[in-house]
């Protein structure tokens, strides 16, 4: 997960600094500030897609069978007197895990929110070169799609949010199937 960081990290910083190094060329009529707020969009769209694939959404998958084989057990380990450790790990345990298949959902909304983002700030981007649009009402469309490329992100940063809770929760399994098995196996000793 180190090197996938890092990858998209790199990749985001090309595509910015492309971004704002490339020239505005425009075409006569389009509007060169419009055209360029337009080409950073799209080169961050582009960057949240990527980072998005380069997730493994196997992991959702995986917590989400793990919390379907233990979600018994939870329950059971409930009923005891816990620590406050052992209660505030299990509990956040049992909480993630019940989310992950809703996370899941969530990265799949997102992905195909940010690709139909990107189809649609590339036609904006074809119409505004081409003049297809008055300069009055691209500049608004423009405005429109920043304000909604904020929330996109936001979004984005939730699935990547999301995606690192998963990663814990996996992480502590081991931790977690201890404290599980340790007070199944006191239950059952004479």
């Amino acid at each position: 997960d180190h090197q996938m960081t890092c990858a998209t990290r790199n990749t985001a910083f090309a595509a910015l600094l492309f971004c704002n190094l490339a020239p505005a060329c425009s075409p006569a009529g389009a509007d060169a500030t419009d055209l360029h707020t337009i080409d950073s969009l799209i080169t961050a769209t582009d960057a949240a897609m990527l980072t998005l694939n380069e997730l493994d959404r196997g992991r959702y998958h995986r917590a989400d069978s793990l919390y379907t084989t233990w979600r018994t057990t939870f329950g059971t380990r409930f009923q005891d007197t816990l620590d406050r450790r052992s209660a505030d790990l299990l509990g956040n345990e049992y909480l993630l895990l019940r989310a992950a298949h809703t996370m899941d959902l969530d990265h799949e909304r997102v992905m195909l929110e940010v690709s139909a983002t990107a189809q649609r700030l590339r036609d904006l981007r074809t119409d505004l070169g081409q003049g297809a649009i008055p300069a009055e009402e691209g500049r608004s469309l423009v405005a429109h799609e920043q304000l909604g490329h904020t929330r996109l992100l936001n979004a984005v940063h939730a699935v990547i949010a999301n995606y690192r809770s998963m990663q814990t929760a996996w992480e502590r399994r081991d931790t977690v199937e201890q404290l599980l098995t340790e007070a199944s196996t006191a239950r059952t000793a004479p």
